[in-house]
């Protein structure tokens, strides 16, 4: 993939993992007040898409996609919906350029969040990503949420690089939330005809 190295294997102790953190990036562009953003290598020809990542994981599986709200907001919104695949076990898998691409030049990118949003957070790309928290119950949750906390990066975050089409939702992505974040970010009320 790109020329990274990757392994997947089985987790030792269940929990959760932090690969990379947030709030660190938040941090640094405070500081120097720019960050270097990623650019895609090449241009579609046609921009009237968006896209869907769709996560689907063996890890911390209540962060995977809501797959049937994602399908009825595909069949709602009067666009072309590119669905891309984030699983280990998919039998497609995209090329990381290629998927840079495909962000890069989409009307917009919506998703939970997941390594390949991750792309569009540190871009121009477009995006709405739902930041998925489970029941403040969950003990999952309660460590994620403090974990974000103490890295400056909580529940109602933003990035302070953002853009305007640039979005984290920090609400699961049930059908309305996705379609109230979309029109929102979008400003086109009109095109989306809800049930």
């Amino acid at each position: 993939m790109a020329g990274f190295t990757w392994t997947l294997g089985t987790i030792e102790k269940p929990g959760i993992t932090f690969p990379h953190h947030y709030g660190h990036v938040q941090k640094v562009f405070k500081k120097l007040g720019s960050i270097k953003k990623l650019k895609p290598t090449y241009e579609w020809a046609d921009k009237d898409y968006i896209t869907v990542t769709l996560r689907k994981s063996i890890r911390n599986q209540w962060r995977d996609s809501n797959v049937k709200a994602w399908e009825r907001f595909a069949d709602k919104v009067g666009k072309k919906v590119v669905m891309v695949p984030d699983a280990e076990t998919s039998p497609f898998q995209v090329d990381l350029e290629y998927r840079m691409a495909l962000y890069a030049n989409a009307d917009m990118n919506l998703g939970v969040n997941n390594g390949p949003m991750a792309l569009c957070h540190f871009s121009d790309a477009p995006y709405i990503t739902f930041m998925k928290i489970p029941d403040v119950g969950h003990e999952q949750a309660q460590a994620l949420v403090k974990h974000m906390e103490t890295v400056n990066f909580g529940p109602g975050s933003q990035f302070s690089f953002r853009h305007e089409k640039q979005l984290l939702v920090w609400q699961d992505d049930t059908y309305s939330n996705i379609l109230r974040a979309y029109e929102d970010v979008m400003k086109i009320r009109k095109i989306l005809l809800p049930d």
